[in-house]
């Protein structure tokens, strides 16, 4: 496989998960403590048992057994974790918060869940790149993608649709990271193949 040049999209690194009625309680500074949220005996944490959890996993690891836990099987999924959430059965969760937001919309209770940044572990943000089979047909490909890409990035079109997706409480460090990891390579992109003709 390659990969193309100019990003597709801008993953973001887990995020806690709570009631939206609790985020004053529980995430008093727009943050949740990993700490202490595993530390409080009355909070119920919804485990998924081998999912990574990035940067959070090393707080996982240490305060877990101190924790209240409810592992639910992967194979139940996310959707019920988050039912769970809604009916007091956990008091929070970890989760990629790009996913979060458009599967809790799809469920209708959008409004009914808090994502925060924890307080030991900021969101990470990752490019991701399109990939294609190592051939002159995928550097073609590859090629016409990144110019696609480089026009909806740079038009701000692309920050748009992703930025629907986004907590709006983590959109400024969105916006930042999207100029510096998305606009900048694109539009280094268009200017290095600016004089390519037209295929």
């Amino acid at each position: 496989m390659q990969f193309g040049t100019v990003p597709c999209r801008l993953a973001v690194g887990s995020m806690v998960a709570i009631r939206a009625r609790d985020r004053d309680r529980l995430a008093p500074t727009g943050k949740a403590s990993l700490k202490g949220l595993l530390s409080t005996p009355d909070l119920i944490f919804g485990y998924m048992p081998r999912v990574d959890y990035g940067r959070m996993q090393p707080f996982l690891n240490k305060y877990i057994h101190r924790a209240r836990t409810v592992a639910l099987p992967n194979t139940q999924g996310i959707r019920h974790m988050f039912t769970m959430l809604i009916k007091g059965r956990v008091d929070w969760t970890v989760f990629d918060p790009t996913a979060t937001a458009y599967l809790v919309n799809q469920m209708g209770i959008g409004d009914q869940i808090a994502i925060v940044p924890a307080l030991e572990a900021e969101p990470e943000f990752t490019p991701g790149y399109m990939a294609g089979p190592r051939d002159a047909w995928g550097r073609h490909m590859l090629y016409r993608i990144d110019e696609i890409l480089a026009r909806e990035i740079v038009s701000g079109r692309l920050h748009d649709l992703l930025a629907t997706w986004i907590p709006q409480d983590l959109r400024p460090d969105f916006d930042r990271h999207y100029k510096q990891l998305m606009q900048k390579p694109a539009q280094a992109f268009l200017d290095a193949n600016a004089n390519e003709p037209a295929e």
